[in-house]
């Protein structure tokens, strides 16, 4: 009778026993900063970790090990390397076209501090320029309201890295409502 419970509590270990994942390795570099980025190949999203650097430190080995003073960001909605300018890191969320998620990190308090909805984003030193929902399309906003059977409308808009406020323009257009 022992030797079955021993069996059957054998088979439960081995059948929850995690699948080896195979992971894609990339690194981002600034003067401050050593991100090692992991992707697992055929999922989605990625796992960073930010390394600080010192002076007179060699650069880091390009391989996802965690040490000591490492600052960890585990994948939550599909997040995906964007760019890394002074203490910020700004990541892509999601997994379709059209409107995306963007995250922005402050390494140095180790915090999210900012997230929002994007689409298409040129990233400068100080700011960002991106279009932003606005809000659902009327059929007279946008040409292609029928053919798509929904829109929705975007602003082109302006994010300081700063202090995070946004400035609105007085360009929009419209995308499929997904």
């Amino acid at each position: 009778m022992k030797s079955g419970m021993i069996l059957v509590l054998s088979s439960v270990i081995l059948d929850s026993a995690p699948a080896m994942v195979e992971w894609t390795v990339k690194c981002h570099e600034t003067d401050r900063y050593f991100v090692v980025q992991r992707q697992p190949k055929f999922e989605v999203g990625t796992d960073f970790l930010v390394k600080y650097k010192s002076n007179g430190q060699a650069k880091p080995a390009c391989e996802y090990v965690k040490a000591k003073g490492d600052f960890e960001i585990l994948n939550e909605w599909a997040e995906y390397f964007m760019d890394l300018k002074g203490d910020l890191l700004i990541l892509d969320s999601g997994t379709l076209d059209g409107l995306r998620g963007l995250i922005i990190w402050d390494l140095v308090e180790r915090k999210k501090v900012f997230e929002g909805g994007y689409s298409w984003a040129d990233i400068r030193e100080e700011y960002m320029e991106y279009w932003m929902y606005s809000g659902v399309a009327r059929k007279e906003d946008c040409e292609e309201f029928d053919k798509w059977g929904g829109a929705l409308v975007l602003v082109f808009v302006r994010l300081d890295f700063s202090d995070f406020s946004i400035k609105k323009t007085d360009k929009t257009r419209c995308i499929p409502d997904p």
